[in-house]
């Protein structure tokens, strides 16, 4: 586990969150100029968790997927037990705000919610299925497509660095055909179809392949320069964000935020500076280790409370109630964590171990926290 990225985790689960306020400025006008500008950017959050993916899988599953201590199917029941019990959870508790519709348009509901269930939903080009139900799940979709390819783009960039010139290209493709695409279509082309985001995955990994060379790391022996370069991340990122007005819609849901990414995820996973240190505390890093369970409940329990508050007709104080709302959220992730994620992690292994016998298990299956935190 590399701490400093993990807490980074928590706070872009949390620029998502705040992206999903869009209910306050209707409340508070005072509120639209603020959200508009700064808060409703969420799909940076999701670019760096596609990216940072790619890095962290490569970093604790290289060596063993490239030296067959690990076989395929054992890292994708890996990944599976990570990501699906919450995703189930999720999806179930949806039906009490989306089960009406069935009787509305039930052969297009039974569509949506199977692509939802199979976590399918991000390859159809509708809006109603990759964003519903559960809305955020449509990374999960593409997660899962990811972990799916995840074995043979490492064999395929490792053991045969060429193909690295056809990646590249797959990256100059993507801004062309964006110049090239509608706009009416380039949120589901770009932004959320799997064949497309693969690219901010395959990223990471190349990212990765960088600092497995330690290409500059010289640079990080020193605290002093270390905490220079972690600023340096910071504010390239914050440089970027405030141009983003400047670059038109589709590059803003895509590859825009790549550079900025890179360099803090780079820069952090070297963790040998003031920043790092910091981010390295227990309480971030728990914050970080609960994050999937922020990101993914974080819908339910804004829907929720709100739902409570206009049947009581009750108007709290706005801010307050933006806060209860993020508290809640945490405590319902924590109960997420100990309560499902690290037991049905556990069961599932268990169960995978007891019907294969796999020789290798011990290998895949280390530290719960440390598999829970990739």
């Amino acid at each position: 586990m590399i701490k400093p990225l993990t807490s980074l985790r928590f706070f872009f689960a949390f620029i998502v969150f705040l992206s999903h306020l869009e209910w306050v400025p209707k409340i508070d006008k005072s509120f639209s100029e603020l959200y508009d500008n700064i808060f409703s950017k969420g799909y940076i959050g999701v670019s760096f968790f596609f990216m940072l993916s790619g890095f962290i899988l490569a970093l604790n599953y290289k060596e063993k997927i490239l030296k067959k201590e690990i076989s395929f199917k054992e890292f994708w029941v890996s990944r599976i037990a990570r990501i699906y019990p919450l995703h189930l959870f999720t999806l179930c508790y949806s039906l009490i705000f989306f089960l009406p519709d069935l009787f509305k348009q039930p052969f297009f509901w039974l569509k949506s919610f199977t692509a939802n269930l199979l976590l399918l939903q991000s390859f159809f080009p509708d809006e109603k299925v990759y964003f519903g139900f559960n809305a955020v799940s449509w990374s999960i979709s593409n997660e899962l497509f990811f972990y799916l390819m995840f074995p043979v783009l490492l064999i395929i960039l490792y053991k045969y660095p060429k193909s690295i010139h056809l990646m590249f290209l797959f990256f100059l493709l993507i801004p062309v055909g964006i110049y090239f695409t509608p706009k009416i279509h380039q949120i589901f082309l770009f932004s959320v179809n799997p064949m497309v985001r693969i690219a901010d995955f395959i990223f990471g990994i190349l990212l990765y392949k960088l600092f497995e060379l330690k290409f500059y790391s010289t640079w990080f022996e020193k605290r002093i320069a270390a905490s220079f370069l972690e600023v340096t991340a910071i504010l390239l990122f914050i440089f970027f964000f405030a141009l983003h007005d400047q670059v038109p819609f589709g590059y803003r849901f895509s590859i825009y935020y790549w550079i900025p990414m890179a360099g803090i995820i780079y820069a952090f996973a070297h963790a040998a500076g003031f920043f790092s240190r910091i981010l390295s505390t227990r309480l971030l890093v728990f914050l970080g280790e609960i994050s999937f369970g922020f990101y993914m409940l974080h819908p339910f329990v804004m829907r929720s409370i709100n739902a409570v508050e206009r049947r009581m007709d009750y108007a709290p104080n706005l801010y307050l109630w933006v806060g209860g709302i993020f508290t809640a959220t945490l405590i319902c992730s924590v109960f997420s964590y100990y309560y499902l994620e690290l037991p049905s992690n556990r069961r599932i292994r268990n169960w995978y171990r007891k019907n294969k016998t796999l020789n290798s298990a011990p290998v895949l299956f280390e530290e719960e926290k440390e598999v829970l935190s990739n």
